[in-house]
């Protein structure tokens, strides 16, 4: 339960879940490999992204930009991205967004950025 626990952390208060439905989410986005075992997106679900276009305009958000540039990078080498197509068990589809960084692939996690939004149809 420990690893659903964590992944849940990434879910509590994004949709509007209590915690049971947190952790049953996360669950879900686990067994889709979406999530590895420390709530962590995986290596292959980083890879299989979408880069969202921001309008040819640069992150904007000063403390996003400090965070994600404190390790030396420019802003320009952060991109946001998305997963999609992620269903959960209550047939509700959401998107998984972050930051990832286009030339080294780290994805962020510092700035609590990440976040799940309902799709939309």
């Amino acid at each position: 339960m420990e690893i659903v626990q964590s992944g849940a952390a990434i879910f509590a208060g994004m949709l509007g879940k209590n915690p049971s439905e947190a952790a049953a989410a996360a669950l879900v986005v686990m067994e889709c490999d979406i999530l590895d075992a420390h709530g962590r997106i995986t290596p292959e679900a980083a890879q299989g992204a979408t880069h969202i276009p921001l309008g040819g305009q640069p992150i904007g958000n000063p403390q996003v930009i400090k965070i994600l540039t404190s390790d030396g990078s420019h802003i320009s080498d952060w991109g946001k991205f998305k997963i999609e197509n992620i269903t959960l068990s209550s047939g509700e589809r959401v998107q998984l967004h972050f930051y990832k960084n286009l030339k080294t692939g780290v994805v962020d996690y510092v700035t609590k950025d990440i976040r799940i939004t309902k799709v939309i149809e």
